[in-house]
């Protein structure tokens, strides 16, 4: 019988750069605010019906704040790993989005177009977050579960893309992913086809 590994994907709660409006990457350390706090305290709430047999978590500050209340709920420690990581976004990281379409428009409308080939000057492309993830799920598969991962909106969402076979140029208007966020995933072993994500969050094409 194959074996098949529940995974709950979680979106860290708002930070101070969400706040902001600003791009917040693999470079920025920001902290929840108190609205990302009390995100934090609801995801432990929200896995009640689905305790925790490990949970792994981005080292980035905001990701190992929400994981918190869930890791002492549950009494499970947290696993860091930077596969988890927010994109690199290179010399954008903390810039207003606004500002940046207008000082560097060829270079931005090709990373919204075309995100998979195109990366912020110095950052990531879609494809290297999908090329670190995709070995972070594969090491998934037969683990205790259910799984509950902490990370960050274009991590979780190309993870999100990888499991439901979507292409990474669709991850921004195929994926919903806003602070707090969960989506369960059942992930199956290396032989079996994934696709196993049914949550509103995944929008038709």
């Amino acid at each position: 019988m194959p074996t098949f590994t529940q995974l709950f994907l979680v979106r860290h709660g708002q930070s101070t750069c969400n706040r902001r409006g600003v791009l917040c990457g693999a470079a920025c350390e920001a902290e929840l605010t108190g609205e990302g706090r009390r995100t934090a305290a609801n995801v432990a709430r929200e896995a009640k019906n689905s305790p925790p047999a490990r949970i792994i978590a981005s080292p980035m500050v905001r990701a190992r704040q929400t994981a918190a209340p869930l890791a002492e709920a549950f009494r499970v420690t947290v696993e860091l790993d930077p596969a988890w990581r927010e994109i690199e976004y290179g010399s954008w990281e903390g810039r207003d989005p606004e500002r940046l379409a207008s000082e560097q428009a060829e270079v931005w409308a090709g990373f919204r177009k075309t995100p998979a080939a195109v990366g912020p000057p110095g950052g990531e492309t879609v494809a290297a977050v999908a090329a670190r993830v995709s070995g972070a799920l594969d090491a998934l598969r037969g683990s205790p579960s259910p799984v509950w991962i902490v990370s960050h909106k274009t991590t979780l969402r190309v993870a999100a893309c990888l499991l439901a076979g979507i292409p990474l140029d669709d991850y921004r208007r195929r994926i919903s992913m806003e602070t707090g966020q969960i989506i369960p995933v059942t992930l199956g072993p290396p032989d079996h086809l994934d696709g196993a994500i049914t949550a509103p969050q995944v929008l038709p094409p």
